[in-house]
């Protein structure tokens, strides 16, 4: 059996072509035959008849053998094939024309022989065969009577032995030999068409095999290999096939892309993680063993600074951590939010309270912008606080002292957008597009001190991001930076 699917095909196609021929030739012999006895009966219908009406066969119960012979030596003429047979009332063979040695039967059947004589629709009839005792044949029969009583029939064969076998049909019929070979060229004929057929068919799956195959082997940064099939309504489910592969590669393509992309951006964050983990524990593993070793030569005052110092580093190392956890929460696919109408004025000044003593700290004038009956918004209150305390804090710690920070609400088409600005030192263009990367820390220019874990921004964005909004950022170096974001507003 072959394994392509063309020749798969091809040898069904063969099989059913076969057993389609055997049947046909069958069926084609076999109604040939019931045609040609059916026909050959209705002609020779009334010949029995017809040779009773003018020869006296019988005179009582004796045999006119004369006239029987006669009857005889006629229709041997007329058609060797025909047999002819005397029988009496009760189907007794009494005469016949048939050699001796060839009779295998004494008595034929009279039930064949009433219904032919009560037939008026001129059916297909067959009756015994004297010289066969299992075959019937067609035959003609009328009853011989004599003074209006029944003495016997005459009983005649039609067509002896011939057609007896397929055999016999096909040597003595040249229309038989003609059609069968007419078929047989026809089903040769719709063999090469087929098989032509579904090689044209079958042309864009073995295309389509071979794009398969060549993918599977290619490598993943080598070119699409598919040719960008366009739409048409037309398509038949084999160029739908072909499009669906050729979407699937670009999508496996771009996949791989990401992956790829996910697994720099990963490694680059795992480096900056372990180099933001690494100073602050440094620093403090330095101040511990300074404390454990000189503990007796260092003054009150020394040891005072070494424990301010080991603090500062561990309150570092816990909020870098804890804004690790709470990055990975968020980005998690199972996270929830706890969605609820909340006032975002009243969200903004109680951020602004929280955060002023830290900016008045840094001389730096903290104010706000909300305009009166400010609609109510919908989303998860704890965390679009954290996004306005992120960006504000994020704000003072990279604005100089004297400058001003700008906490506003601005009533949108889109519902109401919070906006954080500050007079700092804004972001360099280069910096913008990769700002909310978790692996990015533009703060290695913008001089933070080391003091930031470089993921404000980013867990601000994932923040508005669970929320079907985005964080927008606009800056100009020396001049400032604006971050800002939508809510939906509560309608009423």
């Amino acid at each position: 059996m072959p394994r392509g699917l063309f020749g798969k095909l091809v040898v069904v196609l063969l099989a059913l072509l076969s057993v389609t021929s055997i049947f046909y030739v069958a069926l084609t012999v076999a109604t040939t035959r019931l045609h040609i006895q059916e026909v050959t009966q209705n002609l020779h219908r009334s010949l029995a008849a017809d040779l009773t009406k003018k020869t006296r066969l019988m005179d009582g119960e004796k045999i006119d053998r004369a006239a029987l012979k006669k009857i005889f030596d006629m229709l041997m003429v007329v058609n060797p094939a025909i047999e002819v047979y005397l029988l009496d009332a009760g189907g007794k063979l009494l005469a016949y024309s048939a050699p001796p040695d060839k009779i295998k039967r004494q008595r034929v059947s009279l039930e064949p022989i009433q219904a032919f004589l009560a037939d008026d629709r001129n059916l297909l009839i067959r009756g015994d065969d004297p010289r066969d005792s299992n075959e019937r044949k067609i035959f003609s029969v009328a009853p011989i009577r004599q003074s209006g009583r029944l003495s016997g029939y005459l009983y005649i064969v039609l067509g002896g032995e011939i057609y007896d076998s397929v055999a016999d049909m096909f040597e003595t019929s040249w229309i038989m030999r003609l059609s069968v070979g007419l078929a047989v060229a026809s089903l040769l004929l719709v063999a090469v068409a087929g098989i032509l057929s579904f090689n044209w068919l079958t042309r864009r799956l073995r295309r389509l095999t071979g794009l398969v195959r060549a993918f599977k082997q290619k490598d993943a940064h080598e070119p699409s290999i598919s040719g960008r099939t366009p739409p048409d309504r037309s398509m038949d489910e084999i160029d739908e096939l072909a499009l669906t592969f050729e979407e699937m590669e670009q999508r496996i393509n771009q996949q791989i892309g990401d992956l790829e992309q996910a697994d720099s951006l990963r490694r680059e964050l795992i480096t900056n993680i372990s180099h933001d983990l690494r100073t602050p524990l440094a620093a403090l593993q330095g101040a511990l063993e300074t404390l454990q070793i000189k503990d007796r030569s260092l003054s009150n005052d020394d040891k005072r600074r070494y424990l301010d110092l080991a603090h500062k580093h561990s309150q570092r190392l816990g909020r870098l951590i804890t804004d690790l956890f709470d990055l990975a929460t968020l980005e998690s696919h199972d996270h929830q939010l706890r969605i609820e109408p909340f006032s975002l004025a009243e969200l903004v000044q109680d951020v602004a309270q929280k955060l002023q003593p830290t900016a008045e700290q840094k001389g730096l004038r903290l104010g706000v912008d909300i305009p009166l009956n400010t609609s109510l918004v919908s989303g998860d209150i704890g965390l679009i606080e954290r996004v306005l305390t992120n960006l504000t804090d994020n704000a003072i710690k990279y604005t100089a002292p004297g400058g001003n920070i700008e906490m506003r609400i601005v009533r949108g088409p889109e519902g109401i957008t919070a906006c954080v600005a500050d007079t700092g030192q804004g972001i360099a263009a280069e910096d913008l597009p990769r700002v909310f990367d978790r692996s990015y820390r533009a703060a290695k220019d913008r001089g933070d001190g080391g003091e930031s874990s470089g993921l404000g921004l980013a867990i601000a964005q994932r923040i508005v991001q669970l929320h079907g909004g985005r964080l927008d950022v606009e800056s100009l170096p020396g001049v400032g930076t604006t971050f800002s974001f939508s809510l939906s507003a509560v309608p009423g």
